[in-house]
């Protein structure tokens, strides 16, 4: 089955049992083929002959995969809300990749990245480099490895995580893995969320929802048990997204709740600033030094120094609330009327919530839907218009082998763009805004 059939097939799914079909409207993205460089067919079921062919064809399987795939979507309507995810290229070494962009401009035929970083110390053998695999060194240089000289790989588009976690063992532990235990893994998510949000993935899916008792080694990933009782990783990832709920990122906009951190270092924390309301921000702040890089593996608490600092701010908050995510989502402890919070912070990360009296001037609509795009397929003309600004400090207008078709430095609001010469097809627009912040809206053109 093609690639273009196998997406109809999703879609309009037929229940087997029932004989009924119907749409999975709520699909949201599909991806290609998941990490084909290092995953070859095997078992009793296939054929030695087709493993062989997949070895020696897998790039070129995999192009034309994306390919097939990326051409139904975009020329389907019923399909305009779904995002297409590049393959899932697991190994970050450029062999793969460069093996991959040679069969063509694959980087055409996908709309966001797609990573499955794993920072699992896997064996006591690498304890030499195991510093690398704490969250907050291993993503940075994860992202730097993959995307550092790969510009034919997407590097400027947005990027997903798809596939990401910990192997967490449970009693009795079994010494030929060097797994963290649960409480351990759940202090490493709290890093390892944040960090990836802090390197700009916008989107974070975690390996895997529910144990199934058929592989216990793969089970160490699972956030729930077999029974449905949730590990201390889920309750962490739901605690941050509970109190990360409703907010978009505050990005070049800092500045507007200026605030200093006492302490001898203040190099050493990460922080990452979101806007709940207009009058309330979240700030999650965690440690990147290497003395918070906690160890927990076979079933050895490494126990981790804390740092204490205090973070003051500008102005008066109204209110501050403090939360640990690994043990809670409620708030652990609230401060009134003040611009100074001292905190206590060693292997784990913490999240504040400020509100303020009055507005402190953030936008808080999400980049994307700042600016409209209509119609959509279109035939002689576009246009361009948005409820929040007049006007964008450049345009630019992509076909869909990423060559330029159109620039301009500025652009006053309401737009009309002539796209008559355009050849029948997908093109993607780029708008940069006042803050140096770019909208990317995907259109269609059609004949006449």
């Amino acid at each position: 089955m093609d690639s273009a059939s196998y997406i109809d097939q999703v879609y309009y799914y037929k229940n087997p049992s029932t004989n009924q079909s119907f749409k999975l409207d709520y699909i949201y993205a599909i991806e290609g083929l998941n990490e084909p460089e290092h995953f070859i067919p095997s078992g009793s079921d296939t054929a030695s002959h087709v493993q062989n062919f997949y070895k020696q064809k897998w790039d070129e399987i995999t192009y034309r995969t994306q390919v097939g795939m990326f051409n139904k979507i975009t020329a389907n309507n019923n399909y305009k809300h779904i995002k297409v995810l590049a393959p899932s290229i697991w190994k970050f070494y450029e062999g793969a990749i460069n093996s991959l962009t040679a069969q063509g401009p694959i980087q055409n035929y996908f709309e966001a990245g797609n990573l499955h970083p794993y920072p699992n110390v896997i064996q006591s053998s690498y304890s030499w480099d195991k510093l690398k695999y704490h969250p907050i060194f291993y993503v940075p240089l994860y992202l730097k490895t993959f995307y550092g000289s790969n510009s034919n790989y997407g590097n400027n588009y947005p990027k997903y995580v798809t596939e990401t976690g910990y192997q967490s063992q449970r009693p009795p532990y079994d010494t030929t893995f060097s797994d963290i235990d649960e409480s351990a893994a759940a202090k490493y998510m709290s890093f390892l969320h944040l960090e990836f949000l802090n390197n700009g993935i916008e989107k974070v899916l975690f390996y895997k929802l529910l144990e199934n008792g058929y592989d216990p080694k793969d089970d160490r990933y699972a956030l729930i048990k077999s029974n449905y009782s949730a590990k201390p990783v889920f309750n962490t990832l739901k605690n941050i997204s509970k109190i990360l709920s409703d907010t978009s990122k505050i990005q070049n906009r800092i500045d507007k709740i200026a605030f200093t951190i006492n302490y001898i270092s203040p190099g050493i924390f990460n922080l990452k600033a979101y806007q709940q309301k207009d009058n309330q921000i979240i700030l999650a702040i965690w440690r990147k030094d290497a003395n918070s890089a906690c160890y927990d593996i076979n079933n050895t608490v490494i126990p981790v120094l804390p740092i204490n600092f205090s973070i003051v701010f500008g102005n008066n908050f109204k209110k501050a609330y403090l939360y640990d995510p690994v043990n809670s989502g409620l708030a652990t402890d609230s401060l009134s009327e003040s611009k100074v919070i001292n905190l206590s912070l060693a292997d784990r990360a913490l999240l504040i919530k400020i509100i303020y009296e009055n507005s402190i001037g953030l936008s808080d609509n999400h980049i994307e839907d700042v600016a409209n795009v209509y119609p959509n397929p279109a035939t002689n003309s576009i246009y361009i218009d948005s409820k929040y600004t007049t006007e964008f400090k450049s345009i630019q207008i992509f076909d869909s082998y990423g060559r330029q078709l159109l620039y301009s430095p500025s652009i006053v609001l309401p737009k009309e763009i002539s796209i008559q010469g355009f050849s029948p097809g997908w093109y993607v627009l780029k708008l940069e805004t006042s803050n140096h912040e770019y909208v990317t809206k995907k259109f269609i053109v059609t004949h006449p």
